[in-house]
């Protein structure tokens, strides 16, 4: 009685294991260099392309007054770039005229608001 009992328990978890596998097939060389294909024949032109390239890779963008830091979504995947060298890979391009104002911001001393079309700090 206990034998059975556990033969059709044997027989329940193997088709749940079957099941399974049907609907996570495993990746195989393959798969993966098709998968890898398309971020290196996509258009960099399309904005479109350009996102799923972040989605899939960066997991996320911290902005500090003297450098970035970006977390990739794979092993070792965090690394802090100083902002001079971001400057000095881009020299000779316009990348300082993307920059906020040198500007204090102006504040109502009645509201509180601030009046300054841009992004600012207090």
């Amino acid at each position: 009685m206990r034998l059975e009992t556990l033969e059709a328990q044997k027989e329940s978890i193997n088709l749940s294991i079957s099941k399974e596998k049907l609907v996570k097939p495993p990746l195989d060389k393959e798969h993966i260099l098709l998968w890898m294909n398309r971020f290196k024949n996509g258009d960099a032109s399309n904005p479109t392309h350009r996102q799923e390239i972040v989605d899939y890779f960066i997991n996320s963008i911290y902005v500090f007054d003297d450098h970035i830091k970006v977390g990739y979504n794979f092993e070792d995947g965090t690394e802090t770039i100083l902002l001079t060298e971001m400057e000095s890979a881009f020299s000779g391009s316009d990348m300082n005229g993307f920059a906020p104002p040198n500007q204090k911001p102006v504040i109502s001393k009645d509201t509180g608001f601030c009046l300054c079309p841009f992004f600012c700090r207090l």
